[in-house]
């Protein structure tokens, strides 16, 4: 885990985060949806996208979130993707609606 990753996690703990000038308050991890073997992954991803705005979680850090809330094939795809792009969650998005023939509207 980057340096970054680890430090936003602990700061997890405080409910509160910072990046840049911004300060997250009272993200809690345990709001976010975690999918199980069986879960429709369209609906999972759908959900997990309204709790990151809920919380205004900026899109370089949905992945630190959601690699710790999935399981099974998505956690396969996500250990699949190039570290360079383990950050992207277009990118894991893109390989979940291709590996689960799921075509964006």
């Amino acid at each position: 885990m980057r340096r970054p990753e680890i430090d936003w996690l602990r700061s997890q703990n405080n409910n509160n985060y910072n990046v840049g000038e911004q300060n997250f308050s009272k993200v809690d991890l345990k709001r976010f949806p975690e999918f199980k073997q069986g879960d429709d992954p369209e609906a999972f991803l759908v959900s997990f996208e309204h709790r990151c705005h809920d919380f205004e979680v900026p899109q370089d850090h949905r992945m630190v979130i959601l690699k710790s809330k999935v399981c099974g094939e998505l956690a396969k795809l996500y250990v699949q993707m190039p570290v360079d792009q383990s950050r992207d969650f277009e990118k894991y998005k893109q390989l979940i609606y291709k590996q689960f023939g799921i075509t964006s509207e």
